[in-house]
């Protein structure tokens, strides 16, 4: 069992802790009895059970100044942001959709992207119209080499696809 593509969480919302309870306990009985192995993305205060692992969600406060963030990252990612930095890419926003899309599919190795392209349109067109979407493209001279979307709301910004082809993985890009 998986989750749906682009779906950030799934499992039980309930202010009534003890039917919150009882209901994940029975939803954990049914998963572990009917299936070998589950892998979804379930919110923070669903009861995982004695089988199930929890994996954090990575928040990055933005209210700090960027080098104080910049600190904090680890050697890893701060050689690979001053590699992207010497790349001469260039970041603009983009609303070219279909172009974004073909970008991700041609780039999938998965081939998720390919089978939900009208999904993902559609959501990157309707963020778009309601104002919570954009895209950002790292490109040079020869064209766009990685880009990413992000829907943003009143609290947060949400990284929800990129791609890079193998100019944009070399060069680091999505690290800008």
């Amino acid at each position: 069992v998986t989750h749906p593509f682009l779906c950030q969480q799934l499992g039980l919302f309930s202010k009534n802790h003890a039917i919150f309870e009882e209901h994940s306990n029975m939803i954990n009985k049914y998963l572990t009895t009917n299936f070998l192995k589950t892998d979804t993305t379930i919110n923070s205060t669903y009861v995982s059970g004695k089988n199930g692992s929890c994996r954090s969600n990575h928040i990055l406060h933005l209210d700090l100044k960027y080098a104080e963030i910049y600190k904090k990252y680890n050697r890893n990612t701060r050689r690979n942001i001053n590699k992207a930095n010497e790349a001469n890419l260039i970041l603009n926003e983009s609303y070219d959709v279909p172009a974004f899309v073909e970008l991700i599919k041609l780039h999938d190795e998965s081939g998720v992207a390919g089978l939900n392209e009208k999904n993902i349109s559609n959501l990157i067109s309707t963020s778009f119209t309601k104002g919570s979407g954009t895209i950002i493209v790292a490109k040079d001279d020869e064209g766009v080499h990685s880009g990413a979307f992000y829907i943003i709301d009143d609290q947060r910004v949400h990284f929800l696809l990129c791609a890079s082809d193998s100019i944009g993985k070399e060069k680091k890009a999505m690290f800008l």
